[in-house]
């Protein structure tokens, strides 16, 4: 186990698959990965509904989100590169010492933050849940104490997951992943008399998969070494650097927040709902972010992000006037059991309604972001996440507070945010000299959605009247793609140059 299989892994994955067939794998891994967690918040949604007491278990999970688990993020940035090239110039010795340390650092990293979390959670729920009443702000602090076991487990669990991945065992992660979406869907199952068992579900999914991955370590890491050498302290260095370029993101989660603790009850329960599923669509556009690879390279490199800009657009723009389309009966079909009712239903589907909108924006600036990191211009991250916390902040005083529209307000706020954004992006990219030919890109969005709304005019007559809304919301799916796919024929040569150049 050395560098030569590193080399090997890497030649058969960059070398011997084409980039489309690595799209395409990487979208099946996504599905799946997508599919189980969002079977959890199924799970969730039949035994909780949108009671007060899950808005105040997302809202504990918030502060945890920016308080502890967004640093798991650390390591898939900052501690991969370093330990890729850590293998490739000195030799997997001190590779694995190199891991040894990360993993102790992970665990020290762990303990500070769940100290920080629960000693600060007071001063952050006078923030962050600023419209709660004095019992629910008290309850959010109680609730606290059941993230710990998560907090704890959840750093190092990430450390192992990028050991791994810097050995290219992506299969093992990704059945660690699988694993402990697995075993926190059954413990919520086995067990769910109250909201505070969520985090405890999710610390077992955690705790099985961490287990896994660690016992298994012994073969190829270290696991206890020094936290502080030369290498440690480059990975130190660039964690501070990101850490601070995030810390303006953070503050537009905290603007989210302080604005969702002002909804009446339920509200950001239902919030919640519709943004997992604006997630799981968002993730799965992204492809695991494999484009950050053909983008690494400078040759014809606006070519190639012109070529996946117009890729995404085919694609996302039909998805989502479909879904929109069809959102009440997709709402209906996927939530509506148990606590989650009609009401529930019609709540959620009118905040997702809002804000399937910034799937679009969300999907194409994400790929800006990432020539952000690309080019080394991170701080342009930095200055984006700021423009966005000014105008949540703005707006969402507006919509809320001003004409009082409660959670549809906040659902307006973040859809505009999200499209004023990612415009900020690409003249940022623009002004340093990354010409695209945006009106290119606006013919085939404009195609994508005219064919779009043909197919679905011709939908509203062809469709098949059965009893199941499974079979309807089925059958219509298929008669759409059929249709979809007839409208994209006229241009079937330009969409072969574009996923074959």
């Amino acid at each position: 186990m050395g560098i030569e299989h590193l080399k090997c892994v890497l030649q058969d994955i960059y070398t011997k698959k084409s980039f489309l067939k690595t799209l395409i794998s990487a979208f099946n891994v996504g599905l799946l990965a997508q599919a189980l967690n969002f079977l959890r918040q199924i799970v969730i949604a039949t035994f909780f509904g949108v009671s007060r007491e899950l808005d105040i278990f997302y809202t504990t999970y918030a502060i945890a989100i920016v308080m502890v688990f967004n640093f798991g993020t650390i390591f898939d940035s900052i501690a991969i590169p370093h330990l890729i090239r850590n293998l490739e110039q000195h030799g997997y010795e001190t590779f694995k010492k190199l891991t040894a340390s990360i993993f102790t650092s992970s665990l020290c990293l762990s303990l500070t933050l769940t100290i920080i979390f629960t000693s600060s959670l007071p001063l952050a729920v006078k923030i962050m849940a600023a419209g709660f009443s004095p019992y629910e702000k008290q309850e959010v602090c109680f609730l606290g104490l059941y993230f710990i076991p998560w907090a704890l487990i959840c750093l190092p669990y990430y450390a192992l997951c990028s050991f791994y991945k810097s050995i290219s065992h992506f299969n093992t992660v990704f059945f660690a992943e699988v694993l402990a979406s697995l075993m926190s869907i059954i413990t919520l199952i086995c067990f769910h008399s109250s909201h505070k068992l969520i985090a405890i579900a999710y610390f077992v999914g955690f705790l099985t998969s961490f287990l896994f991955l660690f016992f298994r370590s012994f073969k190829y890491f270290g696991r206890i070494g020094t936290i502080f050498n030369s290498e440690s302290k480059k990975i130190y260095r660039n964690f501070l650097e990101m850490f601070g370029a995030n810390s303006i993101s953070y503050l537009s989660s905290i603007v989210e927040r302080y604005l969702l603790s002002f909804l009446v009850p339920g509200g950001i329960a239902a919030y919640t709902y519709a943004t997992q599923l604006i997630n799981v669509l968002s993730n799965l556009f992204s492809f695991r972010e494999i484009f950050i690879v053909p983008l690494s390279s400078a040759h014809l490199r606006e070519q190639k992000l012109e070529r996946i800009l117009l890729g995404l657009t085919i694609i996302t723009i039909p998805v989502i006037l479909f879904i929109l389309f069809h959102t009440h009966e997709m709402v209906s079909l996927l939530f509506e059991r148990g606590r989650f009712d009609f009401i529930a239903v019609e709540k959620t589907s009118s905040i997702f309604t809002i804000l399937i909108f910034s799937v679009f924006s969300s999907t194409i600036g994400a790929i800006g972001f990432r020539m952000y990191q690309v080019m080394d211009r991170i701080k342009y991250i930095g200055l984006v996440y700021l423009f966005g916390t000014i105008i949540l902040a703005v707006f969402g005083a507006f919509f809320v507070f001003y004409l009082k529209l409660d959670v549809i307000g906040v659902a307006l706020v973040v859809t505009i945010n999200s499209y004023l954004s990612h415009l900020l992006t690409y003249y940022l990219l623009y002004k340093n000299n990354i010409r695209l030919n945006f009106k290119r890109m606006v013919k085939y969005a404009l195609y994508s959605i005219l064919s779009s709304l043909i197919a679905l005019f011709i939908l509203t007559f062809a469709r098949l009247f059965v009893s199941s809304l499974f079979l309807k919301v089925f059958t219509d799916g298929i008669l759409y793609c059929l249709m979809i796919v007839i409208m994209f024929l006229p241009l079937r040569n330009k969409i072969k140059k574009i996923v074959y150049s």
